[in-house]
């Protein structure tokens, strides 16, 4: 499901080996406004997300504890990251259409010329529809 959502996605993300399983498929926004109205959008469209885990430093049981250094990329994508759907029932076809609702939402959303949005295109590889930019997805997401 990861090699899927990674073609279909075409963002930038640590290389899965052809026999890895991860078990999420995790994005980052802009800001937390962003992630919101994306998971919202996501949603509306039947696509169900996790938010990142909330940064353990930052849980209630550690109220009060000494912490003499800052965690700012734990607090950054705990606010801003959540995950994708991977579970063994999802078929190509569904993470088609996830991809393309998160393509739709920056197609939307974002303010840039026709030749940044993000556009659907065939694979050569396995033949089914998958996003891709003209410019660097990662300045939309």
């Amino acid at each position: 499901m990861a090699q899927l959502f990674d073609k279909r996605l075409l963002v930038e993300m640590p290389r899965c080996g052809p026999r890895d399983t991860p078990w999420l498929f995790c994005l980052h926004c802009r800001s937390s406004a962003e992630r919101t109205a994306l998971r919202v959008h996501l949603a509306t469209n039947g696509v169900e997300t996790r938010n990142f885990f909330f940064p353990l430093h930052l849980e209630p049981m550690f109220d009060g504890a000494y912490v003499d250094f800052d965690m700012p990329t734990a607090q950054l994508l705990g606010s801003v990251g959540f995950s994708l759907p991977t579970h063994p029932g999802l078929d190509i076809n569904q993470i088609d259409q996830i991809a393309i609702e998160v393509c739709n939402f920056f197609n939307e959303t974002s303010n840039h010329d026709d030749d940044q949005r993000i556009t659907l295109k065939r694979q050569k590889d396995d033949g089914v529809v998958g996003p891709t930019v003209q410019s660097r997805i990662t300045e939309l997401c």
